[in-house]
């Protein structure tokens, strides 16, 4: 990045001022970048209440066909109020900025969970479609077209809710019949009309919303129906809205935060191994219960459920991920540490890419003679057992997970367990007081939610120690690394980033690919060469 490009970023003020509302608010953690500007989370100085700034440098908009853009763009997002688009609250303008203030949606996009998880469940995927289909059937009734429909534009709030958004490409009819013959959109989602430029409508997004074809026979029907390659053939909204695949199967109400990183619990949703489409044969053992739907009304309340993970993808086992860990700081590094270079000075912000932001990461832990207990970032607090058992308890206080040494999970809650288990739920129990009062943890519990019965908690794996840091490794693929310094080094394979976070729990997020192409300052360098060292050196 150039000194020029860093130094326009960092004269967006600290204070933006709306003096137009008479309102100010506080610039925050950065969040991103578009093609036209850079997305900072703000905080109303008055309310304090979290929204999401989209700045634009007036500079990048010096053409007036650009000004344009993001004026309609303002124009048709102001119009919409909807509970699966993104809220618009306000916009407005200095000398140098047009900001462009948005509701907040905590759970990053479409893009970063298919990064994370590959592949989602059908009941998971219905759960989405529908409401991605609300949210485009009221566009349309407002005579809108998106034109852009993908992934990194359909956004997740808090409770995994979804919120369409950036209208950059929108346009509004002035008649149901209307036609646009504008080449716009992104390549690999545009359908064929746009591309031809014959002239496109309402079911130019229809097409984008195309999903996968590798699922069972009412989801091809459905596929089929959107990627017709005539619009006139392709249905309207509120007949997908009607289709079998979404009337015909179950759909869940609400998701859990968990579904973020990885499949839900199927205890309580029998039929997700139902529809998992290519069939795989379950691994799970003899033994063990396999539940159906209607079986769930006939299971005791608090009843200990043991099911297996659903499956849509081979799961890596541990030494895969740690393998995999290795090769990317090699590549990265070299195998004499000598390919990466270290720059005196810190990356810029927007070289960091939040969207590769670890979801989950040991934020407090303590050992003794009973395990390593550990206090996750989301408020669960679990223990790892000197026989590689584990017991994680959910920030909601209730419910209770246990992983077997098979890695076999089964489902109880704090009052009601397996006779066998009492021990351990007392050490539980005991790390949990433990860590409330001495490490500062978050003493509330959280109320139980509806989605906490599909929730699979994240656990610590295993744990290495050497003379400078502790190594932790998490059952997502996460490593994560404590230096007797206080810095935490999270490494994400799946994402190919790696954050580092000092004593003020800064964060900062890099891909592999940027520090390959920009080095990185000393501390960090270091401690990526102090990983892999340790990592070559069969810790692992």
């Amino acid at each position: 990045m150039t000194p020029k490009k860093e130094e326009e970023s960092n004269d967006i003020p600290e204070i933006i001022c709306d003096t137009k509302n008479n309102r100010s608010y506080q610039r925050l953690r950065y969040c991103g970048k578009g093609g036209f500007g850079t997305c900072y989370e703000i905080r109303d100085t008055a309310t304090n209440k979290i929204w999401a700034g989209k700045i634009l440098s007036k500079k990048v908009l010096a053409r007036s066909s650009q000004r344009r853009r993001i004026s309609q763009e303002v124009k048709i997002h102001r119009s919409l109020q909807h509970r699966h688009v993104v809220g618009f609250h306000s916009a407005f303008e200095d000398s140098k900025y047009v900001y462009i203030v948005l509701e907040m949606c905590k759970c990053r996009s479409m893009l970063e969970l298919h990064i994370r998880r590959n592949t989602i469940t059908v009941p998971e995927s219905r759960y989405f479609i529908h409401q991605i289909f609300l949210g485009v059937r009221y566009l349309h009734s407002k005579r809108i077209i998106h034109r852009d429909l993908k992934p990194g534009n359909i956004f997740l709030d808090h409770d995994l809710q979804v919120k369409i958004g950036d209208f950059g490409l929108a346009t509004r009819f002035n008649y149901d019949d209307d036609r646009r013959q504008r080449y716009c959109g992104t390549p690999n989602y545009m359908a064929p009309e746009i591309l031809t430029l014959e002239g496109h409508s309402y079911k130019a997004d229809i097409w984008s919303l195309g999903i996968p074809s590798s699922l069972h026979q009412h989801a091809a029907s459905l596929i089929s129906l959107q990627l017709q390659l005539s619009p006139r053939r392709r249905p309207s909204v509120d007949k997908l809205l009607k289709h079998e695949f979404l009337i015909c199967g179950n759909k869940p109400t609400s998701l859990p935060l968990s579904c973020l990183y990885t499949a839900p619990r199927t205890d309580h949703l029998g039929w997700f191994t139902t529809y998992l489409l290519p069939p795989r044969e379950s691994s799970a053992s003899a033994n063990a219960q396999v539940p159906t739907a209607t079986a769930v009304e006939e299971t005791p309340k608090n009843d200990p459920t043991q099911a297996e993970t659903p499956g849509v993808e081979p799961i890596k086992t541990q030494e895969q991920n740690i393998n995999e860990i290795r090769c990317l700081l090699t590549l990265l590094l070299g195998e004499d540490f000598k390919k990466l270079k270290y720059r005196y000075d810190s990356l810029p912000d927007e070289l960091s890419d939040p969207e590769a932001h670890p979801l989950v990461w040991v934020s407090r832990w303590v050992e003794d003679s009973n395990g390593f207990g550990y206090h996750l970032c989301d408020d669960n607090i679990g223990v790892l057992f000197p026989d590689n058992t584990k017991l994680i308890i959910m920030a909601n206080g209730l419910n209770v997970h246990y992983v077997d040494q098979q890695d076999h999970e089964s489902y109880m809650t704090i009052t009601q367990y397996p006779q066998e288990l009492e021990e351990k739920m007392e050490k539980l129990i005991y790390f949990k007081k433990y860590m409330t009062d001495n490490l500062k943890t978050t003493a509330d519990t959280d109320p139980v939610k509806e989605s906490d019965a599909m929730a699979r908690l994240p656990y610590v794996r295993q744990v290495f120690k050497t003379p400078q840091a502790i190594f932790i490794y998490l059952n997502n693929g996460t490593l994560q690394l404590n230096f007797n310094t206080h810095t935490k080094l999270i490494i994400c394979p799946k994402m190919k980033a790696v954050t580092q976070m000092d004593m003020g729990r800064i964060f900062r997020t890099f891909r592999f690919g940027t520090i390959d192409e920009h080095g990185c300052d000393l501390k960090l360098f270091c401690n990526l060469k102090y990983a892999l060292e340790q990592l070559i050196g069969g810790l692992a």
